[in-house]
């Protein structure tokens, strides 16, 4: 997982809608934003009714925002006056073993008790 905490954000985007009503032109609608990127999609996309394949999230004091490490993402300019930081992150998430073991097969199990045997020896 990756994620990021936003610590200061300036008024200039604190003053901006949650939600931009249009993105056309340098409207400054998005300044600061976190733009998320998960697929790909064109004028004809939307006009047959493709899912959308972009957000854009509004940096808020306090708000971590948590996402898988493979979803693109940038963070677009702001050019007013003040600061605006973060703290990124990211996470090695590991199953438990009894998690592990519901999704394996009999035979996965097996090589997997071995491996895990083979592991406690050379431990100790």
């Amino acid at each position: 997982l990756s994620g990021f905490l936003w610590l200061k954000v300036p008024n200039c985007i604190e003053v901006l809608d949650d939600v931009p009503t249009s993105l056309h032109g340098a409207n400054g609608a998005i300044d600061g934003f976190t733009h998320l990127i998960w697929g790909q999609n064109s004028r004809k996309d939307i006009l047959q009714l493709h899912a959308q394949t972009e957000d854009y999230v509004k940096p808020i004091v306090g708000v971590m925002l948590v996402f898988p490490n493979w979803l693109k993402h940038q963070v677009l300019p702001f050019f007013g006056e003040g600061e605006r930081r973060s703290i990124a992150m990211n996470w090695n998430v590991r199953d438990s073993d009894q998690e592990l073991m519901k999704h394996l097969s009999v035979r996965e199990k097996e090589n997997y008790a071995k491996a895990k045997k083979v592991e406690e020896e050379a431990s100790s």
